[in-house]
């Protein structure tokens, strides 16, 4: 078992890795094995992804932190505040130059104090931070010709904005493993999709973490739908927790289960003391499947349906369940059966802000929603006789359930 130290600033692919006064300056030059861990210096930024091997039970491989100061963030953005990489297209209107072939997914102003908003005509760039991107929607695989990224400012965008980070599809997520891998103490930024996303994964967790910015890639063109979540487990997920992590301005959900086609029952799955807020589909989406011995237990949840997800949409958010409303707290949906031994238990949450729709939003056909179990929750909204949809109408909701 060995521990690897990773500084982006001041290491070198050179220098053994072995102790913090001879860090690596990139991961990919080693080979992570069962029970490693790989230690990013504290303050640091990391451009890329963590496609982390599997561990094995009792010996996971562990991606975490070193140091003093701010937790190394993973990022998925490629800055472009220079002006130099910015040309006058007319009438306010400036194209990028020198970007890498890659989607153009979300674009991220001066630390996050703003995000621009996808147009989808040159036309209707008319406010400062509006953006068009000609290839959108092709997920990352859009032939090698001309594209362009378009983009409304008064003046030169390197001027007008201290900073500019432009989310792009790059692979698809920041983090990823199989089984066996515990991600913990990292800031996770700017994706163009998803946060952490692991496939037919068990034994992963997820502790401590931070997750920011993520998501804004194109689902759909032609229905104008975008996506991207903070932590999604797809298809089979066994043995999965995500404890004490924060999520702020997520464009879809901040944690998701979900999948296509027939997969196994998600088992063992915790959810725990989280503070989670700004997405603008779900804090706990819940798809396909009622899963079994499964918690969402401590987390606060606020200001759903909010955050650049919002931006350049008219009420309610384009989605796959349009013109019905988008962005609760939980989101329950494309369930169409119960589950033999399925049980959700929602307990000891705070549900903050709902500015529009409702807390928790339920699709699904009663059988598999009574598996959904609510104890001691707080709604602290301003109308709690609209917290709770079920059953195609609203149920006051004064505290518990």
């Amino acid at each position: 078992m060995s521990i690897w130290y990773i500084d982006p600033e001041h290491g070198s692919d050179a220098a053994d890795g072995r102790t913090e006064n001879t860090p690596l300056k990139d991961w990919h030059t080693i080979t992570p094995a069962p029970g490693d861990s790989v230690l990013f210096r504290r303050g640091t930024v990391y451009r890329g992804s963590l496609l982390s091997p599997s561990g094995e039970p009792g010996a996971p491989i562990v991606w975490g932190a070193y140091g003093e100061g701010d937790a190394p963030v993973i990022c998925g953005s490629v800055n472009h505040s220079d002006p130099a990489g910015w040309k006058n297209a007319g009438e306010n209107i400036w194209e990028a130059v020198g970007l890498p072939h890659d989607e153009v997914c979300n674009l991220i102003f001066d630390g996050g104090d703003s995000f621009g908003t996808l147009r989808w005509t040159k036309e209707e760039l008319r406010e400062p931070g509006d953006w068009y991107f000609s290839h959108c929607g092709l997920h990352g695989k859009f032939p090698d010709e001309p594209f362009s990224l378009l983009v409304y400012a008064p003046a030169n965008p390197g001027d007008y904005w201290k900073d500019i980070e432009i989310a792009v599809y790059r692979d698809r997520c920041l983090g990823n493993a199989k089984h066996d891998v515990i991600f913990q103490d990292l800031t996770f930024r700017g994706s163009g999709v998803h946060g952490v996303a692991c496939q037919e994964s068990e034994r992963i967790s997820v502790l401590r973490c931070r997750f920011e910015y993520i998501g804004g890639c194109v689902w759909s063109r032609e229905l104008r739908i975008r996506f991207g979540n903070g932590v999604e487990f797809w298809r089979k997920a066994f043995d999965e927790r995500v404890e004490d992590c924060t999520f702020h301005q997520i464009y879809d959900s901040a944690i998701t289960h979900q999948g296509n086609g027939d997969y196994p029952v998600p088992e063992r799955l915790t959810f725990l003391n989280n503070t989670i807020a700004y997405c603008g589909m779900a804090a706990y989406e819940i798809r396909d499947v009622i899963p079994r011995e499964t918690v969402f237990s401590g987390n606060r949840c606020t200001e759903s349906s909010l955050g650049f997800s919002s931006q350049g949409e008219t009420r309610p958010r384009r989605s796959e369940i349009w013109p019905q409303p988008m962005g609760h707290h939980l989101f329950v949906w494309r369930i169409e059966k119960a589950t033999p031994g399925g049980e959700i238990l929602v307990t000891d949450n705070v549900f903050g802000s709902v500015p529009y729709g409702s807390a928790e939003y339920s699709i699904i056909t009663p059988e598999a929603e009574e598996q959904i179990v609510f104890q001691n929750n707080t709604f602290a909204v301003e109308h709690p006789e609209t917290a709770i949809f079920r059953d195609g109408k609203y149920i006051s909701a004064d505290g518990n359930i």
